[in-house]
């Protein structure tokens, strides 16, 4: 459990105090005597959060609090598996078959939280202290790195040399930002002893930042950079600004900042730097965008990529055979492949080159090391992951959380961002119905160079992303330490790696799943469950083998089992009456009813192998349904009931007859729909009226064309464009083969910013637009 988890038990309170669960579940007896002790739940465990908020820097320093941080979370696990159960006994079973009357026993609960409440008094007090005491030494480098060799980089190297020396007078800034390891340092360095940079700057200095220092020491730094030497009577932060202002000022000069990782820092100096005209310059490095942006927002800012493949095999061999980089015939096919698994990361070649130089030069070792490289890195180089870890400790706690979560999607794999969106908010890291913030948090995890992007939709948005193999490991290293995410490993003759009486919150498994299953698991703690293969794989399953769900996960939220195909949604799937988020594979294309008792279900995203699908139970009738927001059905399904919703945002590949549609009149905040609309016989397809649907910002329309009937697609045509709602922003066309003067129509969109036109979408010769379109 993490500080996350501690939130989301908290709200589940805050829903039972306030009624807000269905009226059998709010309104129960049993849940009504117990209203008080979860008030006072509630209180307790709030302050707990409090200080929980309060260590989120002390807790990595100091032992007292990283102990109490832990008996903090673990309290909060026994809490909310006891409220879960307790809820859900009363979805699942008929109250009035209870054999005695359910009740919460809070005693050893309430004293454990009492005893944790007087040493978090202590540790208030005595923290401050003895974080002085362990954080007293300054992380500012004050000797200026050594020249290494540098490989790569040669057009980065040319712009902002042409930077540096260029025509401009005026003092400016240059950024260079990556994620920790990519080289920023490196190519500061290049720059820094250039010979023309050398003989261009009448004075240098160079200063390294990092993650904590004392403005003193910063100072005193760029002092001895400078070779400025202050007097016993002159080390004072004001007397240290004065000297090195004086000694800058009327030349022209150049200062590296290496390593900065906030705007305070910059501007706890940048008093010292005159600006006489004289083409001086500054150069910073960060691994946050955030940061170069604020330093100055007008000044170029230089995003360093991942070395290409030859340069990583080039800088590679120059480490490993120092004399003249010349690599043995017998070792150069591996020698290629070992520099290609470092995925472009600089700092990962120089760990592996570091091991290879000092060991023996055989194909056999060099084989072993290439199949472990992750490991390796991972375990044996301290240095390695505590550059990393950097980037890590510097988050805030609500991005650490989101950062994690990568672990759980295999090496390399493509992450879909909407479908990692609604996770996120099922697993509690952002509030539900806020997936703009969790956009927002995605966006501040790549430009800390801790996230890449993939692919980019045609609103520039992100579609695609992943992480860095290394940041992987960090991810699954971190994970084990915070008890966040628990690996399940299975030896297809030993069974499952890993104890199933863990305290573990989320649990993912990549392969021999079934050999999982197999070991009829049993993990009631166990909230989370993901199973994630690349696109066309897919494990097959019987009704037997889905049955481990209800048996293992009594109180799981999230489930993502696409990869796996199951020949029916078994009814009891109702049972798991706190799932948040469902993702399935199906050879069924029915969706059983008892899947409406999910009252807390937030995504339902379901793949059907074969036809569509025809839902015959209501979203959103009283006790059904009533938190669903997304729902995702391949290829496409039919609404038989109205979505009777106000939380309904998404709803993907429903089929729409012509004429109104009611189905759709009751869910006033739909943002996204992408329908399928179906044909009449004579092949005029009346577009659907979607003007009551006035908060849908993205459509997407596609024309089931039934040739059987006697007519060709082109004899399609659509009526009422006229109907769409204003606040349009996107609209997709795929086989509607619509006359092009239609798209004239698109004009009266004052919002419509992309018009996107698949295959059929219009047709005709030519098309002469309209003024204004």
């Amino acid at each position: 459990m993490i500080d996350t988890d501690v939130d989301c038990l908290l709200e589940t309170l805050k829903h039972l105090i306030d009624c807000n669960y269905p009226s059998y579940i709010s309104k129960s007896p049993w849940i009504l005597k117990e209203r008080d002790r979860f008030e006072l739940l509630y209180t307790e465990l709030s302050s707990l959060r409090t200080f929980l908020s309060y260590s989120e820097e002390t807790r990595y320093t100091v032992s007292k609090v990283k102990a109490l941080v832990i008996r903090i979370r673990d309290v909060a696990s026994k809490v909310e598996d006891m409220v879960d159960s307790f809820v859900s006994s009363f979805a699942v079973k008929n109250t009035q078959d209870f054999d005695q009357n359910p009740c919460l026993d809070l005693d050893g609960i309430m004293q454990e939280i009492q005893a944790i409440k007087g040493e978090m008094e202590f540790a208030n007090h005595e923290a401050p202290n003895v974080l002085k005491d362990e954080g007293s030494s300054s992380r500012v480098n004050i000797a200026v790195p050594k020249e290494d060799k540098i490989v790569g980089f040669d057009a980065e190297t040319r712009e902002i040399l042409d930077t540096l020396v260029g025509d401009q007078k005026k003092l400016d800034v240059i950024s260079i930002v990556g994620m920790g390891g990519l080289g920023k340092t490196t190519l500061a360095k290049r720059a820094y002893y250039d010979s023309y940079v050398t003989y261009h700057f009448y004075i240098r200095g160079w200063v390294t930042v990092s993650q904590t220092y004392q403005k003193l020491d910063l100072l005193l730094s760029l002092c001895n950079s400078l070779s400025i030497e202050p007097g016993a009577g002159e080390k004072n932060i004001g007397k240290l600004c004065e000297l090195i202002y004086k000694r800058l000022k009327g030349k022209r000069y150049l200062i590296v900042i290496d390593d900065i990782w906030s705007p305070e820092a910059w501007n706890e100096i940048r008093i010292c730097f005159p600006d006489d005209n004289l083409g001086s310059r500054i150069l910073v490095t960060s691994r946050l965008m955030n940061v170069a942006s604020n330093i100055k927002p007008d000044s170029p800012i230089h995003r360093l990529r991942f070395l290409t493949v030859e340069e990583s095999w080039d800088l590679l061999r120059h480490k490993v055979f120092a004399e003249d980089g010349t690599c043995p015939t017998n070792l150069q096919e591996t020698g290629k492949q070992i520099a290609e698994r470092c995925r472009g990361l600089p700092l990962a070649i120089l760990v592996i080159s570091g091991l290879l130089a000092k060991t023996e030069k055989s194909v056999e070792f060099w084989t072993q090391l290439l199949d472990s490289i992750g490991s390796y890195i991972a375990s044996e180089s301290e240095q390695c992951m505590n550059t990393l870890s950097l980037s890590y400790n510097h988050l805030p706690q609500h991005l650490k959380s989101c950062f994690l979560y990568f672990g759980a999607f295999k090496e390399d794999f493509e992450i879909n961002v909407r479908k990692l969106m609604w996770l996120w908010v099922a697993e509690g890291f952002v509030k539900a119905g806020t997936e703009i913030v969790a956009e927002e948090y995605l966006v501040d995890l790549i430009d800390r160079n801790l996230v890449m992007v993939d692919q980019k939709r045609s609103d520039g948005a992100v579609k695609v992303c992943r992480v860095h193999d290394l940041l992987h490991d960090l991810c699954l290293k971190k994970s084990k330490e915070e008890k966040f995410l628990c690996e399940i490993k299975v030896d297809p003759f030993l069974g499952p790696g890993f104890s199933t009486n863990t305290m573990v919150r989320r649990s993912f498994i990549h392969n021999h799943v079934l050999g999982y299953v197999f070991s009829k698991p049993f993990s009631p703690s166990t909230r989370s469950f993901l199973f994630f293969l690349p696109a066309g794989f897919a494990y097959a399953f019987t009704k037997e083998n889905m049955s481990f769900i209800y048996s293992a996960f009594q109180h799981i939220r999230v489930l993502e089992l696409k990869s796996v195909v199951a020949p029916i949604l078994p009814t009891e799937i109702g049972q798991l009456v706190q799932l948040r988020y469902l993702s399935l594979n199906t050879q069924e294309p029915v969706i059983p009813e008892s899947i409406s008792n999910l009252w807390n279900l937030q995504t339902l995203v379901v793949y059907v192998m074969t036809c569509p699908v025809a839902i015959d139970f209501q979203v959103c009738k009283e006790n059904s349904l009533s938190n669903l927001r997304h729902i995702c059905i391949w290829p496409s399904f039919s609404l038989r009931y109205p979505v009777a919703s106000p939380k309904v945002q998404t709803i993907s590949n429903l089929r729409l007859p012509f004429g109104r549609q009611p189905v759709l009149e009751m869910a006033p905040n739909l943002k996204k729909l992408a329908c399928v609309v179906s044909q009449q016989q004579y092949g005029s397809v009346p577009f659907p009226p979607l003007d009551t649907l006035v908060h849908l910002e993205k459509l997407k329309i596609h024309i089931d064309n039934d040739l059987s009937l006697g007519f060709f697609p082109e004899q399609a045509r659509f009526t009422c464009l006229n109907r769409l709602p204003h606040t349009l922003k996107k609209v997709t066309f795929s086989n509607c083969y619509l006359p092009w003067k239609d798209l004239s129509e698109f004009g009266r969109l004052p919002k419509l910013e992309i018009l996107k036109l698949l295959r059929g979408s219009f047709q005709g010769p030519r098309w002469v637009p309209n003024d204004g379109v």
